[in-house]
C-alpha cells in the first residue's frame, strides 16, 4: 500500500479487519475495499438498514466508460426526474449486499463522497432515461435529467447505471493535511491535489448539493426516534416517543437558521458525538432523525441531533461543533426532546 492509499483510507475512517468477516464485494465494480472502524458500527446500530458486517467500496473516480448515453434527446431537454420514482417503493424487496459502496467526487472546489443507493425495479428501468447534464471533471456522472442541485447522481458504468446521494464534504486534520502536502505520486487522484479539506459549513451543503437558499424552500421536518437500541424497553420507548412534524413556519425558520450555521469536523468522529460507552435506552431519549421534505418533493434524511453532546451528526460519524447552550435549548423544544 503506498501512501497515498494508506492516506485516503485515513480519511475515510480506516481499516477494521474484524469486519471483513462475510462481505462480499461485487467483483465486477473494480476498485478497493476498506472497513468502517469497529467503534462506528458499535456506535450507531441504524447506521444503514439491513447492514451486517458493513464494507465500504471505494471506487475510483473514473469509471470505464459504460453504456453509450442515449442520444434520442438531449439531456439538458428531458423531462424533470421524480426522484421517488428512483427508489425503493413502499413494500417493495430488493437484495442488497452487505457492502456499502464509496464514491469521492470533484464538487465545488471540495472532495465529495458519495454512496450508491439501492433502486427499486422501476427505477432500474428508468435510469437511462434520467440523465441529465454531466458532473464537471467527473467522467461518467451526470446529475438527474431537469435538477441542478447535487444531491443525486447517476453514475453510467461498464455494467450500467447506478445512483448515488451525497453524504459528506472530506475533511482532513492537519496531519492527514501535512502528509497530503508530501505526497508526490497522486495517480488518479490527483484532482485532490488542489481542493479544499478544512471543516466546512452546512450551508455550503445546503446550497450547493441541496439547492436550499433559505427556509422558504423547506416545506415540514419530520422527526423520528431513534432506533440505536432494539430491545423491547427501547422498541417501547420509541414508541412513547412517536413521530413529529414541524410545520410552523417559525420553528422551520429557526431550525434552519441553526442548521446553516453548524459546522462540519468530518467523518469518523463518533467519540464526538457521544454514544461510546453510552446507556443506548438514555441514547433513543435524547437523539432524534431529521427528515426534511422540500418544496420540490425531495427529502433529505441525513441529520440527525443528540442532546448527549448538544449537536448534530450523520451516518459515518459525520460530527457538526457542538450547539451553544441556547441554540441547543431553542432545538431541542422544537423537536420535543426533555432532558
Amino acid at each position: 500500500m503506498n501512501q497515498k492509499e494508506e492516506l485516503l483510507l485515513r480519511a475515510i475512517g480506516g481499516i477494521d479487519e474484524e469486519l471483513v468477516l462475510n462481505a462480499q464485494p461485487r467483483s465486477e465494480r473494480g476498485g478497493r475495499i476498506i472497513w468502517w472502524k469497529k467503534g462506528v458500527l458499535a456506535a450507531c446500530l441504524c447506521l444503514l438498514v439491513g447492514l451486517g458486517a458493513v464494507g465500504v467500496h471505494l471506487l475510483r473516480p473514473s469509471q470505464t466508460p459504460g453504456p453509450a448515453a442515449d442520444t434520442t434527446a438531449e439531456q439538458g431537454e428531458r423531462a424533470a426526474v421524480d426522484v421517488s420514482d428512483l427508489l425503493l417503493q413502499p413494500g417493495e424487496e430488493v437484495f442488497t449486499e452487505d457492502v456499502l459502496y464509496v464514491q469521492t467526487l470533484p464538487v465545488a472546489g471540495r472532495a465529495a463522497e458519495y454512496y450508491q443507493v439501492t433502486t427499486g425495479s422501476r427505477g432500474n428501468e428508468l435510469l437511462s432515461e434520467s440523465l441529465g447534464e454531466p458532473l464537471e471533471n467527473a467522467d461518467n456522472w451526470y446529475r438527474l435529467a431537469g435538477h441542478d442541485e447535487l444531491q443525486y447522481l447517476i453514475l453510467r458504468g461498464e455494467n450500467g447505471y447506478s445512483l448515488w446521494e451525497f453524504a459528506c464534504f472530506v475533511v482532513w486534520d492537519e496531519e492527514q493535511a501535512s502528509e497530503a502536502a508530501q505526497t508526490e505520486d497522486w495517480g488518479e487522484y490527483a484532482w485532490m491535489k488542489d481542493v479544499e479539506f478544512s471543516p466546512y459549513r452546512y450551508d455550503n451543503v445546503l446550497q450547493t448539493v441541496y439547492g436550499i437558499t433559505g427556509a422558504q424552500d423547506i416545506v415540514s421536518i419530520t422527526v423520528t426516534p431513534n432506533q440505536m437500541d432494539n430491545t423491547d424497553a427501547g422498541k417501547a420507548l420509541q414508541r412513547e416517543i412517536g413521530t413529529k412534524t414541524i410545520a410552523d413556519e417559525n420553528d422551520i425558520a429557526a431550525l434552519y437558521d441553526v442548521i446553516s450555521g453548524i459546522t462540519c469536523l468530518g467523518g469518523d468522529h463518533w467519540e464526538r458525538i457521544g454514544f461510546n460507552n453510552t446507556n443506548l435506552l438514555e441514547g433513543v431519549r435524547l437523539t432524534r432523525n431529521l427528515t426534511i421534505e422540500l418544496a420540490d418533493g425531495r427529502t433529505i434524511s441525513a441529520l440527525k441531533y443528540t442532546a448527549m453532546t448538544n449537536r448534530f451528526y450523520e451516518n459515518g460519524g459525520v460530527a457538526y461543533e457542538a450547539l451553544s447552550a441556547e441554540d441547543a435549548a431553542a432545538v431541542e423544544r422544537i423537536l420535543g426532546i426533555e432532558r
